[in-house]
């Protein structure tokens, strides 16, 4: 008897345990689509919802990366796969221009790539662009990214920076490096060309030669911190293996909480208010590019509020630090923390989504996705209510580029949890509401992020500019010339929008023609256009623009009832004819010669009005790595992240 109730009681315990190792088990199943434009993904399913037969999107496997259910591609994979499996057959025929045009275009774009690539180990100069383009570009790295990713203290970085061009200065290298990040930072929206790219690659180039000697020479600091989060985000939005931030942000965090900045200041040995308040901004910036990067990149975030006690930064302006005693400013007045301090409000919510779509053990079930959407509302609503209120009687709030980019990253997430459940393959009107809130959110980032364009036009023809692309706009900037995540989340949302187009049309039985919304198909089209400029602005991947000229030809020949076979024929002849733009695009980009200067040293009307000597300063003995351009091929894990810099009295 004995026997059999530990028996029972074995039985007992290994069913209990198994919830947990199997949760991705039930329903699961896979199917691999492949495209002569994107190459092979490999998609898992998932069956389980209410007991049901429709279907989600676990994971996609395209080369060697694994991507969750937060990325891009989980959305619009079961979307658009029909199109690619019309047009593959007559891509892959011997007389198609199509699969032979992509091939050149491929080429083509990795000559211009490789000639605006610096060498590597590249190192580092004192040389910067003429004072009043500095001045540009350190400006716009202030009024866009600075005001919601805290990282300087900006009276502090004004002041050395001014010091730079004294006559006869002897700048800090360190400064310099930092300051070029910035620059690289601040080029991606100085003009609709990004013409500053081949100096934004170098610049970014030096500052990794910089952080990646032998370990002798690194030191855990403020200023090293953030010198590495300046780096992150230089390389996400000038295009510098953006792909891999998320694995970067790991060795991030582990540095942070390697200085301790995940505890409060409270709890560690005494400092100054500066020193405290500049180490609960840069943990509270280190967590949200955490959270950015999961999302984006569809990784588990491996952080959780549980495991950190640092509060949120006060609401100073950043001049009050630099007093004796300041007291914080009231809740309702807002300061150049405010941004963060509201952001940071929502971030349980938002880390509770990211563990949900993208940790293994995560039951994927739609109670809990509403359950989420609660609370994510809330915290939404309590964000905006909170930068409305901060002294709005006087007229001072938040900038309208930090108003947009926040409301861009929470609709980030409301798409990101609902889009499982915004399939073809849904029918029911149980998940109506995820498709109404995929509809909404994506209206709210792409008006957001593209702003006059679509929205103008839909509603008043008469008030859009003849070109724009190029309003002066930093936001829509960085969606056209920088890299990573804004202009991934506008092709995100457009590709989202077509998809409800379509399920429209599919659902309509009628005979006449549908009626659709003028703001939805303007989007869908104005997709086409905005794409094309961002390769006439340097971009070298045209699938963007390959993918919404295909798009758009769907959408048009569903509208007409065309046949099937007229479909393929339509779509490969769209296709040809884009890849012939694209081509004569790369092809003049590479006859410009603009990459050229930017490999060989000579970089014109590049020196400061310094003495000669400054090249031979004893500091800039950088001890470069003979190692390639890659932050795992170090010597030890976080040995190349922190390099020589300046210790810093007061932090």
């Amino acid at each position: 008897m004995k026997h059999r109730i530990k028996q029972l009681e074995q039985a007992l315990s290994l069913a209990n345990a198994k919830p947990t190792t199997a949760a991705c088990e039930p329903g699961a199943d896979s199917h691999s689509t492949t495209s002569f434009l994107a190459g092979t993904f490999h998609v898992q399913h998932e069956g389980r919802l209410f007991g049901s037969a429709d279907v989600t999107s676990r994971s996609v496997m395209h080369k060697s990366r694994l991507f969750g259910r937060s990325h891009w591609i989980n959305g619009v994979v079961l979307w658009f796969k029909e199109v690619f499996e019309t047009i593959e057959p007559l891509a892959l025929m011997e007389n198609s221009k199509a699969f032979a045009t992509m091939r050149k275009c491929k080429s083509l774009a990795r000559v211009v790539k490789a000639r605006r690539t610096p060498p590597w180990p590249l190192e580092p100069t004192p040389d910067l662009p003429p004072k009043e383009v500095a001045d540009d570009l350190v400006n716009r790295y202030l009024e866009t990214l600075e005001t919601v990713f805290r990282v300087l203290h900006i009276p502090t970085f004004k002041r050395d920076y001014a010091a730079v061009w004294e006559p006869g200065a002897k700048p800090d290298p360190a400064f310099l490096v930092q300051l070029k990040l910035v620059l690289a930072i601040g080029a991606t929206s100085h003009d609709t060309t990004f013409s500053l790219r081949p100096l934004a690659l170098r610049w970014i180039y030096e500052a990794h030669t910089w952080m990646s000697p032998p370990e002798f020479k690194r030191k855990y600091t403020v200023q090293s911190l953030q010198t590495y989060i300046l780096l992150i985000l230089a390389r996400e939005f000038v295009g510098v293996d953006e792909g891999s931030l998320w694995v970067t942000l790991g060795m991030l965090i582990r540095a942070a909480m390697y200085m301790g900045l995940h505890r409060d200041p409270s709890y560690l040995p005494k400092r100054s208010l500066f020193a405290a308040e500049m180490r609960r901004r840069l943990w509270n910036t280190v967590i949200e590019l955490a959270a950015w990067t999961s999302l984006n990149l569809g990784g588990p975030p491996f952080l959780s509020p549980e495991d950190f006690d640092t509060q949120p930064p006060g609401n100073f302006d950043d001049d009050q630090l630099n007093s004796e005693n300041p007291t914080p400013k009231p809740g309702d007045h807002f300061t150049q923390s405010s941004v963060a301090i509201a952001l940071r409000e929502s971030f349980p919510a938002r880390m509770a989504i990211l563990k949900f779509l993208n940790e293994l053990a995560s039951t994927g079930e739609y109670e809990e996705a509403l359950r989420l959407d609660s609370k994510l509302r809330n915290a939404y609503k309590t964000l905006g209510h909170s930068l409305r209120v901060r002294n709005s009687d006087k007229g001072n709030g938040p900038p309208e580029f930090a108003a947009r980019m926040t409301d861009v990253m929470m609709n980030r997430y409301f798409l990101s949890l609902h889009v499982p459940f915004f399939s073809p393959q849904f029918s029911q009107m149980s998940f109506a509401f995820s498709r109404k809130v995929v509809g909404e959110s994506s209206l709210r980032i792409w008006y957001a992020l593209i702003q006059p364009g679509s929205h103008a036009r839909a509603l008043e023809p008469s008030v859009v500019p003849e070109n724009p692309w190029e309003l002066e706009d930093n936001l829509k900037r960085l969606t056209i010339c920088a890299s990573g995540a804004f202009r991934m989340t506008a092709k995100y949302a457009s590709l989202l929008i077509a998809a409800e187009l379509k399920m429209q049309l599919r659902e309509d039985d009628s005979l006449s023609r549908p009626p659709l919304r003028r703001d939805l198909l303007a989007i869908v089209q104005d997709t086409k256009g905005w794409t094309k400029r961002a390769i006439e602005a340097g971009e070298t991947n045209i699938k963007g623009y390959i993918f919404a000229t295909m798009v758009n030809i769907e959408l048009d020949c569903i509208i007409q009832g065309v046949e099937k076979n007229e479909l393929a024929q339509r779509l490969i002849k769209a296709v040809e004819e884009a890849e012939e733009v694209c081509l004569s695009t790369l092809e003049n980009m590479l006859s410009a010669g603009q990459p050229e200067g930017a490999v060989d040293g000579g970089i014109e009307h590049m020196t400061l009005a310094t003495p000669p000597d400054l090249m031979e300063m004893e500091d800039w003995d950088f001890s470069l790595l003979d190692t390639q351009f890659n932050v795992l091929g170090s010597p030890e894990p976080t040995a190349w992240v922190f390099g020589a810099p300046q210790e810093l009295p007061r932090w």
